[in-house]
């Protein structure tokens, strides 16, 4: 990904020829990519977890850290993703669409984070 210039996050090469990713404190991106009760079936968290560092890579937003979950969040707790809301560190949660944390979540979820200048972005709001 260094040598095709595909890399989600910025990085440089030292003259020594060693690469370091340049990680800023004032902006961390996290992915989340949720599926439902269906652990047999990857190819669901790595299709939006591929979209989403695409999405991210486009507009240079450098991606911290990804999270793969499997749950319902109308059902089950999502552990995984309370922990990233716990992180002030992280400033902003790509999802792929509102349903990955519920429809009626997000808006409340969204309004929660923004006084701190924390957001939860999804990549295709209407659906």
């Amino acid at each position: 990904m260094l040598q095709a210039g595909t890399l989600p996050v910025p990085a440089e090469r030292t003259p020594t020829g060693r690469w370091f990713v340049l990680v800023t404190d004032e902006s961390r991106v996290a992915v989340y990519a949720r599926s439902g009760d269906e652990p047999d079936d990857p190819q669901s968290l790595d299709s939006q977890i591929s979209s989403l560092v695409r999405w991210a890579s486009y507009r240079n937003m450098p991606i911290y850290t990804v999270i793969r979950e499997i749950g319902d969040p109308e059902r089950d707790s999502l552990p995984m993703l309370a922990k990233l809301l716990g992180d002030r560190r992280i400033t902003q949660i790509l999802i792929e669409t509102p349903k990955i944390v519920g429809t009626a979540s997000f808006a409340l979820l969204n309004a929660a984070l923004a006084p701190h200048g924390r957001a939860i972005v999804a990549r295709n709001p209407s659906d």
